[in-house]
């Protein structure tokens, strides 16, 4: 398993160069969900399916942010389409179930090639976990190649239009706690708490 942590820009993926692969990202309200979509379609020729997860936030959440997130995303959409980026969506809903999530991953893997590109850098945490695990456990995926956008000026804003309200759960397809004891391991992903 090679775990390079690197720039895009000052190391291409080189590897993918010949081979037919598959991408997975998300559509969000951040502006930085495009850059990955934008660099692959415009570097490598040999992307063979971008697939695009839009997940729909439950009804009813407060503060409801859903009007400013539907502007935000629309913007983006535009911005993936004006710079000729072609991607199959994938409609979902934040809080999916795990036979849902089992069933995006069927979908996207069911003719894939043997390397797929993973960008978390917009998907939700349950997500992203969810899909390296199960893209992991698949023997057809031989390659899996997981990126993240930097956050910066460009890609992140102070003007949240989300908010995490639900208590701490475990994720969708990880045991829950088994027994309790004085040991606990925390790992902290992403640069927001």
């Amino acid at each position: 398993m090679k775990v390079p942590s690197r720039r895009l820009s000052e190391y291409p993926l080189r590897d993918l160069t010949g081979r037919p692969f598959v991408a997975i990202g998300c559509l969000s309200f951040e502006r930085r969900c495009t850059g990955l979509p934008i660099a692959l379609c415009n570097s490598y020729p040999d992307l063979k399916q971008l697939y695009l997860l839009e997940l729909d936030d439950p009804p009813g959440g407060v503060p409801d942010y859903s009007h400013e997130r539907a502007e935000r995303i629309a913007e983006n959409q535009r911005a993936l389409e004006e710079a000729g980026v072609r991607w199959s969506p994938i409609k979902s809903y934040v809080m999916a179930s795990e036979d849902t999530l089992l069933d995006h991953v069927r979908a996207i893997t069911i003719s894939a090639p043997r390397t797929i590109v993973l960008d978390i850098t917009a998907l939700p945490k349950r997500y992203f976990c969810f899909l390296l695990r199960q893209l992991m456990l698949r023997p057809s995926v031989q390659e899996l190649i997981v990126t993240y956008t930097e956050a910066g000026l460009e890609g992140y804003t102070e003007e949240h239009l989300a908010e995490d309200v639900m208590s701490a759960e475990r994720f969708p397809g990880f045991a829950g706690r088994s027994s309790v004891s004085d040991n606990v391991l925390v790992i902290s992903i992403g640069f927001e708490a």
